[in-house]
């Protein structure tokens, strides 16, 4: 299956992508990626959310899950190294969407409150 899920990462292929337009395969897309890890998913995971990675919101059920993905991909046990784009695209986006938790939070800026609502809305 791995090869195969890679082929569909290179080749960022039409049926991938039409389910990532699903909200309900949304996290199914995204833990497919992580499990493929190869710069290939982590381009495809920044081509499939686009969106979502341009302008965070909590009402989007996988923000959270996005958060989840850069940090398996670029943080945990062997971390992938991201391009210079993808480094400042995920930055980016977890400053956005950390700036959205602060106002739907009271303004309460402190990272451990931001981490809790990312754990809480998983």
């Amino acid at each position: 299956m791995g090869r195969n899920c890679q082929r569909l990462c290179r080749r960022r292929n039409s049926a991938l992508r039409a389910l990532a337009e699903q909200k309900d395969y949304h996290a199914f897309i995204v833990a497919l990626l992580v499990e493929v890890r190869s710069p290939e998913a982590v381009q495809a995971l920044f081509d499939l959310f686009a969106g979502v990675l341009d302008s965070p919101s909590w009402d989007c059920d996988v923000a959270p899950e996005l958060v989840g993905a850069l940090n398996s991909l670029f943080s945990l046990s062997t971390p992938l190294t991201p391009s210079d784009e993808q480094a400042e695209r995920a930055r980016s986006f977890l400053i956005k969407l950390f700036a959205v938790a602060n106002r739907q939070t009271s303004g309460e800026a402190s990272y451990v409150h931001f981490a809790a609502l990312v754990i809480t809305r998983r």
